[in-house]
């Protein structure tokens, strides 16, 4: 069974979404409850709308800067490999240069 990891206060906005989706509360109501504009609540029902439960998470989770999986694990495996007996200052300055 797979699901998705929500925050506190991911879950709190999903479960407003979803009233307001059943026409129990307002949009107007949903911002007033989260601290949030009308239209943030109304780009938050577009993209549960389009996505699903995922939708509600922050898209910015890992940032643009992250790597990606296989880089990293060739990172670590050629760090383990070839630098196990050194201190972390030498695979920095190993690994600097483009050879993967």
């Amino acid at each position: 069974m797979s699901g998705i990891i929500l925050k506190d206060k991911e879950l709190d906005r999903l479960l407003l979404i979803k009233q307001i989706q059943d026409r129990k509360i307002s949009q107007v109501e949903a911002s007033d409850l989260l601290g949030i504009s009308t239209p943030q609540v109304r780009r938050l029902l577009r993209r549960v709308k389009e996505v699903g439960s995922e939708g509600i998470k922050g898209r910015q989770a890992g940032g643009n800067r992250s790597f990606k999986a296989e880089f990293k694990k060739q990172v670590i495996q050629r760090v383990s490999d070839q630098y196990a007996d050194f201190g972390p200052l030498l695979p920095v300055r190993s690994l600097s240069f483009p050879t993967i």
